[in-house]
């Protein structure tokens, strides 16, 4: 009898431990062709990045999500993507309440839907020189909720540079910057047409940063920053991920 009884479970954990690896094997064939399939939509956009897209399915066991068709929270990550001359650290974004046929989430082409689509994108402040100021070279500092802007730039072969306060904010079409008091950071006598350097440099910074479109047709709804990095929070309802 005890023979039996070790054999039975044994049997079950043999059982259990299949269940577990078959649904490891369908969750990550569903992550991975998702991976796929961001990286393609992407691309598609113009997007382009390095790093491999990290897709990842929350809740366990996947099967039990796949048989009620409602798959909790989907995680995407993507890092290094540059996109219409801006380069952003990361986007984040979650899918929540997926729904598909059963046999896309086995890996099969079919569409896949979100109840919500939400993320943040970083995008790093002092990479936008090119966008700002081309010609110069530009850093940000942050102190409470003060932003300073800190120019180095060439007058007659000769370097200086300048300091700015600069306010940013949220636009239909992008990122508004707004630059104050324009000034020079130097303690040595200044060439002639510093002023109007000044004036080109204020004219300059204040400029509306465009933003691409942003994934999964998610909407802007706040940005805000955070030392020297940009967060750019977004999302959308009723999302079609393919």
């Amino acid at each position: 009898m005890a023979k039996i009884l070790v054999r039975i479970v044994i049997g079950l954990i043999i059982a259990a431990l299949l269940l577990l690896l078959a649904d490891r094997i369908v969750a990550n064939v569903f992550e991975s062709k998702a991976a796929d399939q961001v990286a393609e939509e992407a691309a598609e956009e113009g997007a382009w990045s390095s790093q491999r897209v990290d897709v990842d399915v929350a809740g366990f066991p996947f099967l039990t999500q796949v048989t009620r068709n409602d798959i909790d929270t989907m995680d995407i990550e993507l890092s290094e993507v540059t996109y219409n001359s801006l380069t952003f650290e990361e986007f984040n974004l979650t899918a929540r309440h997926l729904e598909a046929d059963t046999l896309t989430y086995l890996g099969a082409d079919g569409d896949i839907t979100a109840q919500r689509v939400s993320g943040t994108a970083v995008l790093p402040l002092d990479g936008l020189d090119d966008v700002l100021l081309d010609d110069s070279d530009i850093s940000f500092e942050q102190s409470g909720d003060d932003l300073t802007a800190h120019i180095t730039t060439e007058l007659l072969g000769r370097e200086l540079n300048f300091t700015s306060d600069v306010d940013i904010t949220q636009v239909s079409n992008g990122i508004e910057f707004s630059a104050r008091n324009v000034r020079s950071a130097d303690d040595t006598d200044l060439p002639s047409g510093v002023e109007e350097l000044i004036n080109r440099i204020a004219d300059r910074l204040n400029t509306v940063v465009e933003l691409p479109e942003l994934p999964y047709g998610t909407t802007l709804d706040d940005l805000r920053v955070d030392g020297t990095k940009l967060h750019l929070d977004m999302s959308a309802d009723d999302v079609q991920l393919r």
